[in-house]
């Protein structure tokens, strides 16, 4: 029976790693890369293949400002015991490619980094955000033609009130 359990759990968590497209690392809290855990629907990464990185450390595989926000939070998750994420970007090609990481400890030296590329979010976050602005430069632009028609209106109200008394005076 506990045989039986053990295979159905081992069989169960494979299948939930195996459908999670992220990249899954098991990092220590030194920073070296132990394992790598493989999925049938991988991110892209542009550096190594994601096997490459076993025995490494992130100074080693990636930019010191992504390795330092990495450390940070693998000692962070690794000291609260509760999961930290954070977002990173890494120039690729013509292009910023950026990631978001997931870190979740694993005991007091390790921990589990998931590692998903999020550019496509980032790109209509980007456009959305530009959308907005020129949304807010259009909306104090008609601000400004409402503010100048109003005070148009008040102009032409004086102005035929200034004109019909000297109407009413001739008339009388």
């Amino acid at each position: 029976k506990a045989e039986n359990a053990l295979h159905e759990s081992r069989s169960i968590l494979k299948a939930i790693i195996n459908a999670l497209p992220d990249l899954k690392f098991r990092i220590s809290k030194t920073g070296l890369f132990l394992d790598y855990y493989e999925s049938e629907y991988e991110n892209e990464v542009p550096f190594y293949p994601p096997s490459e990185f076993i025995g490494k450390t992130l100074p080693d595989v990636l930019p010191s400002y992504v390795a330092e926000l990495g450390m940070s939070k693998i000692f962070e998750a690794i000291d609260t015991k509760q999961v930290r994420s954070f977002e990173y970007f890494i120039p690729y090609t013509d292009e910023l490619a950026y990631y978001e990481g997931r870190v979740s400890p694993v005991s007091e030296d390790e921990a589990i980094v998931t590692i998903r590329n999020i550019s496509d979010r980032k790109k209509v976050q980007l456009a959305l955000q530009e959308k907005l602005r020129e949304l807010d430069e259009k909306n104090r632009q008609l601000t400004q033609y409402i503010e100048s028609n109003f005070q148009l209106e008040n102009f032409a109200y004086i102005a035929s009130h200034d004109l019909r008394e000297p109407v009413r005076t001739m008339h009388s």
